[in-house]
């Protein structure tokens, strides 16, 4: 990383009296034993922008080559940035080393995905709460509220806003006794909709993190193909409670289980 800056609480941060410093990463080719003029010997990296960074900056351009080898390899020590930044200090990140990612075998981890009782949709519409019935201009539907508090009795309110996410980071349904929103406001957590119709899905690899605090915890990832217009379709992998499928939203994993799958 570069920057003309200073490098302070994990990042590159402005001197002081200054708003914005300039900061780059580059990716390093390999190491050099560099003999300076004096006589004496240090290390330094030989770095070069990434051809995928061009998708986001501008072309890798034949005159920004080396006039003699033809190359964009250049010494950290030596690299002024696209714009002539001329940074006066750099340091390595040596990158992380990842988690411990292992396959899971097929049908042994799954995910499902359920609809929740409520959507965008909803909005404005009045709602009556009853126990696992909520009914929605006049239509009533199951729910489910698993673990959680149920939402207290609520009659003939308006729906303001659906899927905020609340101080502990649920999803929740706000309504007021009025449609304007200023009489009794509230909210409750948006449960699932308790039915059978649900989606599930292999889950392909697991990845044990470690935190700050020497715990650990275990995340399940799905390989997905992300569409791009004028690029080729970009494969990844991702979290499996950040997936989405359709109006279905991650519910929870089981294990070494089979379920209907709709």
């Amino acid at each position: 990383m570069f920057t003309n800056g200073t490098f302070d609480c994990g990042e590159a941060c402005a001197l002081p009296g200054h708003v914005i410093t300039a900061s780059e990463t580059l990716p390093v080719i390999s190491f050099a034993l560099v003999e300076l003029r004096d006589g004496t010997q240090t290390y330094d990296a030989v770095v070069q922008r990434p051809i995928e960074d061009t998708r986001r900056r501008p072309e890798i351009s034949h005159t920004a080559a080396h006039a003699a080898t033809k190359t964009h390899m250049v010494l950290a020590s030596e690299y002024r940035g696209p714009h002539n930044e001329n940074y006066t200090h750099w340091l390595l990140l040596p990158p992380k080393a990842p988690g411990q990612l292992l396959p899971v075998p097929p049908g042994s981890v799954r995910g499902l995905w359920r609809e929740r009782a409520l959507s965008t949709e909803d909005l404005g519409k009045r709602i009556t709460v009853n126990g696992s019935t909520i009914t929605v201009n006049g239509e009533s539907r199951k729910v489910n509220w698993e673990d959680r508090v149920p939402a207290d009795a609520i009659v003939d309110a308006y729906i303001q806003h659906v899927d905020s996410f609340n101080e502990d980071g649920f999803k929740v349904v706000s309504v007021t006794a009025d449609e304007d929103g200023d009489e009794n406001p509230c909210e409750f957590i948006n449960p699932f909709l308790d039915n059978d119709e649900f989606k599930a899905a292999d889950i392909a690899f697991a990845c044990v993190n470690e935190t700050a605090q020497d715990s650990f915890y275990t995340t399940f990832h799905l390989p997905l193909v992300e569409e791009q217009p004028y690029a080729p379709p970009k494969h990844q992998l991702a979290d499996a409670k950040c997936v989405t499928m359709g109006k279905k939203e991650f519910s929870h994993f089981v294990f070494g289980s089979v379920h209907k799958m709709v």
